[in-house]
């Protein structure tokens, strides 16, 4: 049994799903359904209620569904165990303001539970830039690490302030080197935050990413993660500073910032080959799969936290002696899952598990059987 787990969730207007109180499984919560009748809506649901942001892009608009003029919000409300102890959120969202509620208080911050959402189709993503790539391992890393989170946040908002200055200063050079400074200033004292636990998260997650892929995946060959960074780990601030001012030339003539950590990769290597470029779809999927378990992996070894974990549809990636693999896996962690699938022998495997629980969805209607 999980020390943190989703009690239950009522929800009401939240995209397709009908108004419902539903009470899930401490293990393994099996949701079965034709495609397109709602069942990623209810792992966005409860990814919802957890983080108050969805797991999907671009879905401001999209996630209030009422027929009545009346009620254009959606509600959600949860009981989590954590640690033996009982809380709730509950939350009621409209077009212009979220009201928050933890243990019936009004809050701005939820309780601190934290949820993976395991999607193979944004395998395409990830292996489609570095940009994804990064952005994927700084959510990671922000969201068990406020000073990371923080420091990520100030960086940013230093180089855009930059980047403003070099398209927009018109006066004399002197004005513009002294404000640049500032900004390098500032830069340099979050990269280094951000360069040092970037590099030590690479070096603990590894391991857990080569056990991950032997494990459940069992592929005969290596996997490792590697942060490519224009600069070392061991650079100072100082010597941020100067890198970056080094450049101060060719950025003005460019009017933004073309060197930096900003830039950096995060790249995922079969047998020392770049997974991007020489893996075919299959390796990327199940490489990308394995990064992920291996942060679950990296949450309970490391961090001692117990993720509530999200699966939707994995069953038509892969094959089945990786779907049993999975299954063992998942059986025997102490950890509660949400897993979606449209296959029925594969529902079979699972309803087979001690503990788990079934929901079909048709409609947007969820029903436990």
């Amino acid at each position: 049994m999980s020390d943190t787990y989703l009690e239950d969730i009522y929800f009401k207007n939240y995209r397709n799903l009908k108004e419902a109180n539903i009470s899930f499984s401490k293990n393994i919560n099996l949701i079965t359904g034709n495609n397109a009748n709602g069942k990623t809506n209810l792992l966005e649901a409860i990814y919802y209620s957890i983080y108050k942001k969805s797991f999907r892009k671009n879905t401001k608009d999209n996630l209030i569904f009422s027929q009545l003029d009346e009620e254009k919000y959606f509600i959600l409300k949860t009981n989590f165990f954590k640690f033996g102890s009982k809380f709730n959120h509950s939350m009621k969202i409209d077009e212009n303001e979220k009201l928050i509620y933890v243990n019936n208080q009004k809050s701005k911050k939820l309780e601190n539970i934290k949820s993976i959402p395991i999607n193979p189709y944004d395998c395409h993503t990830f292996f489609s830039n570095k940009k994804n790539r990064r952005d994927l391992f700084d959510s990671f890393i922000s969201d068990i690490d406020k000073d990371y989170k923080i420091a990520l946040r100030d960086f940013n908002k230093a180089l855009r302030s930059r980047n403003v200055l070099l398209s927009k200063f018109f006066g004399p050079k002197e004005h513009f080197e002294k404000q640049i400074k500032v900004y390098d200033q500032l830069i340099s004292k979050n990269a280094k935050i951000l360069l040092n636990k970037r590099y030590n998260f690479v070096e603990k997650l590894n391991p857990l990413l080569c056990k991950t892929f032997k494990n459940i995946f069992r592929e005969p060959m290596d996997l490792k993660i590697v942060y490519e960074s224009s600069l070392p780990n061991d650079s100072s601030e100082e010597d941020i500073f100067n890198f970056y001012q080094k450049n101060l030339d060719k950025d003005r003539i460019m009017k933004t910032t073309k060197r930096g950590i900003h830039l950096d990769d995060f790249n995922i290597l079969i047998n020392n080959n770049y997974c991007h470029e020489y893996g075919s779809v299959g390796q990327q999927k199940i490489s990308f799969l394995s990064l992920l378990f291996s942060y679950v992996g990296y949450l309970e070894t490391v961090e001692k936290i117990t993720p509530i974990l999200l699966i939707d549809d994995i069953s038509g990636e892969l094959d089945s002696l990786c779907l049993d693999n999975l299954l063992k896996y998942l059986e025997i962690k102490r950890i509660q899952v949400f897993i979606t699938t449209a296959n029925q022998e594969f529902a079979n495997k699972i309803n087979s598990i001690l503990g788990s629980k079934q929901y079909v969805v048709e409609k947007g209607v969820v029903t436990e059987i």
